[in-house]
């Protein structure tokens, strides 16, 4: 994807006032390491449930 889309995403999240953004990934997978290199930290007040099926 080209910068303009990125551009494009961070444009309409400060027009909306968007404060959090919350993703939900695995430990084992290499984009946990890439977003905890951008900023992204393990919050301690959310938590995100799962039960295999």
């Amino acid at each position: 994807m080209d910068d303009c889309f990125f551009d494009w995403k961070y444009n309409m999240i400060m027009k909306n006032d968007i404060k959090t953004i919350f993703l939900l990934i695995e430990k084992d997978v290499p984009a946990y390491l890439f977003y905890k290199q951008h900023g992204f930290h393990e919050h301690e007040n959310n938590v995100a449930f799962a039960k295999g099926i």
